[in-house]
């Protein structure tokens, strides 16, 4: 069971980083749209990865380290999708340095999970301060705090979408 689901990991992550390589080969005819999708294709692949080495490892420490890093994975997957929505909304939009600013929850994340050992804000449980055994951790409000931010910006990103199929022209209104 745990080299299926393993396996069925590495397998996707295999797709997301041809995806976000073919994507990326193509990027003149909107750098963008191929930029965000890039980026959540390339945060997808190592989330997908990360997973794929928690649940295949038979050392604790290993596993515990891998659901740790997993967060970079997911935020940039996140931050990308609201970007990806913005940019398909509005076809000449260019992100700005404040968006940038507000899209560095990945690297806040990290240091959240790096610093964990003295506080215990992203998991508590035994063995949450030393990175072993991912199984018997619990969440802590940081993390929670996290889900919440990835949820708004899925959500934005997802109206964005909405709003732009909204006003399209019949002809495009699929598309979106």
């Amino acid at each position: 069971m745990r080299d299926s689901a393993g396996l069925a990991y590495v397998s996707v992550a295999v797709v997301f980083a041809w995806v976000a390589v073919v994507t990326w080969r193509r990027r003149a005819n909107n750098p963008v749209i191929a930029a965000a999708l890039t980026v959540g294709m390339a945060g997808a692949c190592w989330w997908a990865v990360t997973l794929a080495v928690a649940v295949t490892a038979t050392n604790q420490t290993v596993s515990g380290t891998a659901t740790a890093l997993n967060f970079p994975g997911a935020g940039a997957l996140v931050a990308a999708f609201a970007c990806f929505g913005f940019a398909i909304a509005r076809p000449r939009w260019v992100p700005s340095r404040r968006l940038m600013v507000a899209l560095v929850e990945p690297v806040l994340m990290m240091l959240a999970v790096a610093t964990n050992h003295w506080h215990l804000l992203v998991y508590r449980g035994p063995g949450a301060s030393a990175l072993t055994g991912p199984a018997g951790w619990t969440f802590g409000p940081v993390y929670f705090v996290d889900l919440y931010y990835d949820y708004l910006l899925v959500a934005v990103g997802l109206a964005s979408l909405a709003v732009s199929r909204w006003h399209a022209s019949p002809a495009l209104r699929n598309q979106r």
